[in-house]
């Protein structure tokens, strides 16, 4: 099972060849931040990634829900694989390719 972070570097890579603008998040002082800020054209989304067993914690729960509160795009992926599907449902002239 690849770590989390190397398949996070694999979604980002796979972004950064299609055109996405790709930001790692870090709030000062606040905890819950989603790992990541993708953005193309009119789109933005915020990902958390986690390994196969990783959980939300409850600081990210609340962030969650302020995203929710807002329409914001999220999305919480597991594996490479599933990062990509994401990034490519919301921009659907994307090619699937890792």
């Amino acid at each position: 099972m690849p770590t989390e972070k190397r398949y996070q570097t694999t979604v980002v890579n796979w972004a950064k060849r299609h055109n996405w603008e790709v930001r790692k998040l870090k709030y000062e002082g606040r905890r819950g931040a989603f790992d990541w800020l993708f953005y193309k054209g009119r789109v933005a989304l915020f990902m958390e990634m986690k390994q196969e067993t990783g959980k939300l914690s409850k600081h990210q729960k609340v962030e969650l829900e302020c995203l929710k509160k807002q329409n914001m795009n999220w999305a919480v992926c597991y594996d490479s694989k599933e990062g990509v599907r994401i990034l490519q449902m919301y921009d659907p002239e994307l090619d699937y390719e890792i």
